[in-house]
């Protein structure tokens, strides 16, 4: 029974990457991807506005992040978790909401236990999701640390 947990856990950490094209009510979020390597260093949140800031952020990172989505009135945010030693640690959505001119996105981040079997790899899990690029003042993501943080509008 432990090796079909081992094996499911090393199927998902080597899959890297969960789609979800779910659209948080009245927020205008929708998640682009989950992965586990992103490249990104250091925990943050990163904006591009366009193409050319997207490409310029992919062409930078060792992580294979996904193509921009071309969608008229959105930009991409990655939340990220940094440089993890291990596997096992990951960033989800859960909810997103607006307050006033804040757009307030809820994520879940997991670490394994202390105790738990993971893989022995440099890790650099994210999640990139497609916000609106207009009407908001501060996008603020909130969760377990190394959250929260907020970005204002450019």
């Amino acid at each position: 029974m432990m090796r079909a947990g081992s094996l499911a856990l090393a199927l998902t950490l080597v899959s890297g990457c969960v789609a979800d094209p779910s659209v948080a009510d009245g927020a205008e979020v929708r998640v682009v991807t989950s992965k586990t390597q992103c490249g990104l260093t250091a925990p943050g949140l990163v904006l591009a506005r366009n193409a050319a800031e997207w490409h310029a952020l992919t062409g930078s990172v060792s992580g294979q992040l996904p193509d921009w989505p071309d969608v008229a009135n959105q930009w991409l945010l990655v939340a990220s978790l940094g440089q993890q030693t291990t596997g096992g640690h990951s960033i989800g959505f859960i909810s997103a909401d607006r307050d006033g001119q804040d757009l307030s996105i809820e994520v879940k981040v997991t670490h394994p236990a202390p105790d738990a079997m993971v893989t022995q790899m440099i890790t650099s899990p994210c999640l990139v999701m497609a916000i609106p690029a207009n009407d908001w003042h501060r996008v603020r993501v909130n969760g377990e640390a190394p959250f929260p943080m907020s970005r204002m509008h450019p």
